[in-house]
């Protein structure tokens, strides 16, 4: 397999155009290059609580070989019109890096492919390319350990990748994820992981190690279905407001509703109207809750996993179209009330557990926990 480990520098505020480009590319890639393997990418730490800001993306992708890569996915026409697009985003072209994988390394430790709280780059440059030799047979054996341990003992390393660097012969690379930013604090602190280091000091020129938050996009791997979670974050009022599209013939496609007071919207249904998850993260704790747009503008907010204190909902004007949605149906919600996981909501009938809209529109939802 051939490994490709890319990063996208971003003009501020200009990641959201980016990704719209993306998302229309990424349905082109998952249903007609199957040799694209892996199509995960991560947001740096810095804007863990502001995708929309990010000055840079990093990506993690594996195909079957460099000619699926530069023959297949380059040189289709969805991605020739996204290489058109992402200049008017991008401070850089695309900083590509190629690599091949090191035995013993996992990419899934489960094979469900769970998703991770958080994941780490590791660049290394050795001195030279004997000692990068000496570097890999460690990485190797580092990789073999941790795979072993893991099988035994789960401690949340969900991803162990090591890598040797084909661009030249002094690079290595190592990929993690981990369940819990304290799983990866105390893999760092394992013994066999401090002992690699010290091991390798004569030969280690420079190290750079990067956390990065997955942005929900792409896929892990081809195995089971696509990824089809988002990753909204608490605010540190403990409150989120979330838009809630349903099925809207007038929306372009792919189109991402942005608010000031939400960190990633849910993107809009297709046609037709589409089940769709989003995943609140509260201390890296996941928060599962699901919105679903039915037929008839149906809206429903089922409480999975965590109890909600109180909601409210709203209908609100969006792409300029005049709307007076708010005047006609008023605010739906509960101030108070606790929900508990398991039941199901309608959104749309001040106080009840049961309710529609009666047209087309947007919606803002204000979730709050105990």
């Amino acid at each position: 397999m051939f490994f490709l480990f890319a990063n996208c520098n971003f003009i501020p505020d200009h990641y959201d155009a980016w990704q719209a480009a993306y998302d229309d590319l990424a349905e082109h890639v998952w249903e007609n290059e199957p040799t694209t393997m892996s199509y995960y990418f991560g947001i740096p730490l810095d804007y863990a609580d502001e995708f929309s800001r990010t000055t840079s993306m990093f990506a993690f992708e594996v195909y079957g070989c460099r000619e699926d890569l530069y023959e297949t996915h380059l040189n289709s026409n969805p991605m020739q019109k996204f290489l058109a697009t992402i200049p008017d985003h991008s401070t850089t072209d695309l900083d590509l890096n190629h690599y091949t994988a090191l035995p013993n390394s996992f990419l899934d430790r489960d094979g469900d492919k769970k998703e991770c709280a958080i994941m780490q780059d590791t660049r290394i440059t050795a001195k030279s390319p004997s000692d990068r030799e000496a570097l890999l047979d460690r990485l190797s054996a580092l990789a073999t350990k941790v795979q072993e341990s893991e099988k035994v003992n789960p401690s949340g390393v969900l991803s162990f990748m090591t890598f040797s660097c084909l661009d030249n012969d002094t690079g290595a690379r190592i990929y993690s994820r981990f369940e819990s930013r304290e799983a990866m604090e105390k893999f760092l602190r394992r013994e066999d992981v401090l002992g690699f280091w010290r091991e390798s000091r004569n030969e280690v020129a420079s190290m750079e190690a990067r956390g990065y938050l997955p942005n929900g996009k792409g896929w892990l791997h081809r195995k089971g279905e696509r990824l089809s979670e988002f990753p909204l974050r608490l605010s540190s009022h403990d409150a989120i407001m979330v838009i809630i599209q349903p099925h809207d013939h007038s929306l372009p496609r792919g189109h991402n509703t942005i608010s000031p007071n939400n960190l990633m919207a849910l993107p809009t249904t297709t046609s037709p109207p589409t089940r769709q998850r989003a995943v609140l993260m509260r201390n890296n704790t996941p928060i599962n809750i699901r919105h679903r747009a039915q037929r008839r503008q149906r809206l429903r907010l089922h409480i999975a996993e965590q109890p909600i204190r109180s909601y409210k909902v709203r209908p609100i004007a969006r792409l300029g179209v005049a709307q007076t949605l708010g005047g006609l149906f008023g605010e739906g919600g509960l101030d108070e009330a606790l929900l508990h996981p398991g039941e199901t909501v309608g959104l749309g009938s001040p106080g009840a557990r049961e309710g529609t809209f009666g047209c087309w529109g947007c919606w803002e939802a204000w979730l709050r926990l105990p």
